[in-house]
């Protein structure tokens, strides 16, 4: 058991599954999908702990890890995929496939659900729907370039709805023309909280709390709602900050002509330790421009045919 344990752990971490073994009251304390459990019996506590975690998080894969055929044969119609020592690399194989296309599957649906979701708030602010899908397509390719494919389908996912929160916040404030006013500065700056509240019973929605809550705290402390400070900050929220910075300088606004991208690039490394993360800085430093301006055109010109 130990070792078909070891081996399928290694396995589905590399496909970007976090793994629990055995115990499951750890996964039920966690919020988050998708999950592999690797279990080691399958008695009554055992599968009925897993149902109650799928009607929580569907993505949870289930698989039994047994020492023989003889003892793979209990309860498989519970789980996910089976794996008996005697043929434990044709399973993993398989059952690696069916998390690839699972993970797929579900992360589409999300996407799908985020952009319906968002399409009120664009009717309000026209300039969003390019605005989140530019951050999508960077947040993507930024969070690539650190090495970690689950946050890039986090981060892509957070950047379509992180503004979610702004649908709470009045007309009168987001349509103002002028200067806000001190008390309608404070609204404004509620809408991370919204957001947060909107998507946290959302299950296919939920991985993009982190980055809906906390996208405007900075490095130094200094942001909001919470002034988070440093690895305190969620790492998908940090790697947002940088490419929400970027797009921000580097697009045309009705009161300013859009920056050229080595004057946004400059702006972005003089922030290095205060407003960013001097690490995720340094990865977007390795981007390629073309390549992100390409993308980011790209991605924000398929909005009217998504559905």
């Amino acid at each position: 058991m130990e070792s078909i344990a070891s081996s399928f752990l290694g396995s589905l971490e590399l496909a970007g599954y976090r793994c629990v073994v055995e115990d499951l009251r750890v996964a039920v304390k966690q919020s988050l999908s998708p999950y592999a459990l690797l279990l080691s019996s399958a008695d009554a506590d055992t599968l009925g702990t897993l149902r109650l975690l799928r009607r929580k998080q569907p993505g949870i894969l289930g698989v039994l890890c047994a020492g023989t055929v003889e003892e793979a044969t209990v309860a498989t119609a519970s789980v996910d995929a089976v794996v008996a020592q005697s043929r434990l690399g044709d399973e993993i194989v398989r059952v690696l496939e069916e998390c690839h296309d699972l993970r797929g599957r579900r992360h589409r649906e999300a996407l799908s659900v985020a952009r319906a979701l968002v399409r009120g708030l664009s009717i309000r602010q026209v300039e969003t729907r390019e605005h989140q899908e530019r951050l999508a397509a960077w947040g993507k390719l930024l969070a690539n370039a650190i090495g970690d494919a689950q946050l890039a389908e986090q981060v892509e996912l957070g950047a379509i709805v992180h503004d979610i929160g702004m649908i709470g916040v009045p007309d009168a404030v987001l349509t103002k023309q002028g200067t806000l006013s001190a008390e309608e500065w404070v609204l404004v700056r509620k809408h991370p909280e919204y957001g947060a509240k909107q998507l946290k019973d959302l299950d296919l929605l939920r991985s993009a709390v982190p980055l809906v809550l906390s996208h405007h705290e900075r490095w130094d402390g200094t942001g909001y709602p919470k002034g988070l400070r440093r690895k305190t900050i969620p790492l998908v929220a940090r790697v947002f900050a940088v490419c929400d910075a970027f797009e921000a300088m580097t697009a045309d606004r009705p009161y300013r002509k859009a920056a050229a991208v080595a004057e946004a690039q400059e702006k972005i490394a003089n922030e290095r330790g205060k407003a960013f993360d001097p690490e995720v800085v340094d990865a977007f430093m390795t981007l390629d421009t073309s390549e992100l301006l390409i993308a980011g055109s790209q991605r924000a010109s398929l909005w009217p045919s998504l559905t």
